[in-house]
């Protein structure tokens, strides 16, 4: 039996995927939500982390990127990263961005916002 489990994972790619959400508590106090993921081939990504890293290092960006730290000083350094990404065509984001005040919590999510969040999750992933 292990040998045809090796054998079909073998043939079918494995895949990592990074995911992030910004403003997910699903309240009034903010329009949009937005759910992202990056998939890499598993086979990749060492390779791709340590260019990344060296890209970083290099900008001298040494904690998490966020886009609110993006100042004119800053602004050069940013887009190189952007550019990492664009240059990998290995490398596949997708994104969904939800305007909070059209969800209907009570027909479509039995009133959970929690469960809406997993729903909008999913159909990130899912696609």
């Amino acid at each position: 039996m292990q040998n045809m489990s090796t054998s079909i994972s073998s043939t079918v790619p494995c895949y990592v995927i990074y995911c992030d959400e910004s403003c997910h508590e699903l309240t009034p106090h903010h329009s949009f939500m937005s759910i992202g993921g990056l998939k890499v081939l598993r086979s990749e990504k060492q390779k791709l982390s340590r260019e990344l890293r060296r890209l970083m290092k290099s900008c001298n960006l040494n904690s998490e990127l966020k886009w609110t730290k993006v100042s004119d000083k800053r602004l050069k350094d940013y887009k190189k990263i952007v550019d990492f990404f664009f240059k990998h065509s290995e490398l596949c984001f997708r994104a969904i961005v939800v305007e909070q005040a059209k969800v209907r919590f009570e027909t479509y999510h039995g009133k959970d916002r929690e469960l809406a969040f997993y729903k909008f999750y999913y159909e990130m992933l899912e696609k």
